[in-house]
């Protein structure tokens, strides 16, 4: 006997009275001789998809010709309607032709007149289930291959799914979070305020002086350099941080560990880091940063990240800067690699001073291979290493110490901030470059799927230039 399965919609009224019926899909039953006949066909579901969604969008967007309950705004006549403007929506999986009623005055003396769209009506033409999709992956992945990936999901492509309406997108929704973080700093307590909690207080003398704390939070600053598409041949710099509570780092594996709770935040504006230290202050807020906090600062020694990691210094109870040993190991492999092999006894010996603490040994030991190396080219390369320990000699402390104890000292502790951050996204191709402000929004996005507060600031964040827009 042969079967059909039909897909059939119907429309009922408020009283379940049928209005309509339609079917928009019908399928021979039949016995299936290969795996490929079991269910529908990919193109098959997506035809479904497409049909379901134009005829629910045509029948919600019916009660749009109501507009102001039939009453011209200019000059309070009725509004006769004047056939229909054709207009797109864009939804996941499936394009939707959506026919909306243009509308005229009905007086002689006045020329209003309406040709609405779905843009008009709601400030956007795509759905937020699909600009969240495209903003994911936008900010995971190059945009060509997130337009790829949207291909394979929805069985074909789509012009919304181009890799430059994702790129817009994408910027978006940086600039939503970005107005987004703006307001959730005029919502922080003002700085005479400190959070109230039962944490037991700690003591700690630092530099002479006694501070109290109840919490210790770890915050790690860097940079790195992305190829700028204005300057061929050039780069700019991008900063992110990493604000975090010691006791939500988890060890993976042998030598791994994850921090399962975290804030990031990035900036690729040139403003002397104003844009990077506001949102660095909002972010160390919203893991718990209070005038009770003992904050433990990491850097790799540049100026501009020790400006953003001591701008917290009024909002907490003790600031700890250290100069970060995954930098200082990463510059001794660096040059090793650089200089003639009997450099190499000379760089451990320096290297072991350093991790005890002792700048003025390890500073011996370099000052002496310098005078080996005076009449070679090597020379200037080891001086930049000198001056390196000699400029950040302030934060150099007892890494051993603090290693026994299992205190914070070292960003290797944890995922590297750059290459989970930015290099993942912004350097792995080499041959990309970006504009500045791009980088900056595609930035903010990756830092609230980093920071797992996405999901959170979507809504929130992505109405915000919508709104604006409109």
């Amino acid at each position: 006997m042969d079967k059909r399965c039909s897909i059939v919609v119907v429309l009922h009224d408020e009283n379940d009275n049928l209005i309509s019926s339609e079917t928009i899909h019908e399928k021979p039953i039949f016995t299936p001789e290969r795996i490929g006949d079991l269910g529908l066909l990919h193109s098959e579901q997506q035809q479904i998809l497409q049909d379901i969604q134009s005829n629910i969008v045509n029948q919600q967007t019916k009660g749009l010709a109501d507009y102001n309950n039939g009453i011209c705004p200019e000059c309070g006549s009725h509004l006769h309607k004047n056939g229909k403007q054709q207009s797109l929506y864009h939804g996941v999986y499936a394009d939707s032709l959506v026919y909306i009623s243009k509308l005229y005055c009905s007086s002689s003396a006045c020329k209003w007149s309406h040709n609405p769209s779905v843009i008009s009506y709601f400030g956007d033409n795509i759905s937020p289930e699909l600009a969240k999709i495209q903003t994911e992956l936008g900010a995971k992945s190059t945009f060509r291959e997130a337009k790829n990936s949207l291909r394979l999901m929805t069985g074909k492509l789509r012009p919304i799914n181009n890799h430059m309406r994702i790129r817009r997108t994408v910027s978006f929704a940086g600039k939503g979070i970005s107005a987004y973080n703006k307001i959730l700093a005029n919502r922080m307590p003002s700085d005479s305020l400190e959070t109230k909690n039962n944490l037991e207080l700690h003591n700690e003398t630092y530099n002479g002086a006694t501070y109290s704390y109840n919490k210790e939070l770890v915050i790690g600053a860097d940079g790195a350099y992305i190829h700028d598409v204005d300057n061929p041949g050039h780069n700019f710099e991008a900063m992110v941080a990493k604000i975090y509570n010691p006791v939500n780092i988890s060890k993976t594996s042998n030598k791994r560990y994850k921090i399962t709770q975290k804030q990031c935040v990035g900036s690729a504006m040139k403003d002397e880091q104003k844009v990077m230290i506001q949102k660095t202050l909002v972010a160390a807020k919203l893991e718990g940063l209070d005038k009770n906090t003992k904050l433990i600062g990491l850097a790799d020694g540049a100026a501009n990240c020790w400006n953003v990691i001591k701008s917290l210094e009024p909002f907490c109870a003790l600031l700890i800067c250290i100069l970060d040993w995954f930098h200082i190991a990463k510059r001794f492999t660096t040059i090793e690699k650089q200089l003639p092999k009997y450099a190499k006894g000379y760089l451990d010996s320096a290297h072991g001073g350093l991790w005890y603490g002792d700048v003025d040994a390890a500073l011996r030991c370099l000052q002496q291979l310098r005078f080996k190396l005076k009449n070679t080219g090597d020379i200037e390369k080891l001086d930049d290493l000198i001056s390196y320990f000699e400029n950040n000699r302030r934060y150099i402390i007892s890494y051993e110490e603090r290693s026994i104890k299992g205190l914070p000292f070292s960003s290797q502790m944890a995922e590297s901030t750059v290459e989970h951050f930015v290099a993942k996204r912004f350097k792995k191709k080499q041959k990309m470059a970006w504009l500045r402000a791009n980088t900056h929004d595609v930035l903010q996005v990756r830092a609230a799927l980093i920071s797992n507060t996405f999901d959170g600031y979507w809504k929130a964040a992505y109405g915000v230039p919508m709104q604006e827009a409109a």
